[in-house]
């Protein structure tokens, strides 16, 4: 279980989202040891979202991505200042998109960018472009 008032922080971080237009509906699950230990709804008027209805998670990869970097991340195999060069050469010579034109980067692109995404990389909106 989670103590009361990381709870109350937790569902009223939901509810304000909900609340403020900011996403439909939302649930938050937490699970440790393969034990429950949170979980909270809250929907809008809309009643679709309800009853155990299924509903499309875009980006969902983002997060899975995240929870492995932290578990890399506190086994101390990464450092989050560390250059992604050191890991993937190729990365020494990508560019980033400014004002939608591709330049050299004058930093190097670190974990901690790409877990931000700040890194400047980009899919491209005029056209695929190549970034090495």
């Amino acid at each position: 279980m989670l103590n009361q008032n990381k709870e109350n922080q937790l569902n009223n971080w939901l509810e304000k989202s909900v609340q403020n237009n900011k996403i439909p509906f939302g649930e938050i699950s937490i699970s440790k040891e393969n034990k429950n230990i949170y979980n909270y709804k809250i929907y809008t008027q809309d009643e679709k979202y309800k009853n155990n209805k299924l509903y499309r998670i875009h980006s969902l990869s983002k997060p899975i991505t995240s929870l492995v970097s932290l578990i890399v991340l506190e086994k101390n195999n990464i450092n989050l200042k560390e250059p992604i060069s050191t890991f993937v050469p190729e990365f020494s010579k990508a560019k980033v998109l400014v004002n939608e034109e591709l330049i050299n980067i004058n930093t190097p692109i670190t974990f901690e960018h790409l877990l931000t995404h700040t890194s400047g990389l980009t899919y491209g909106f005029k056209s695929l472009i190549n970034l090495f």
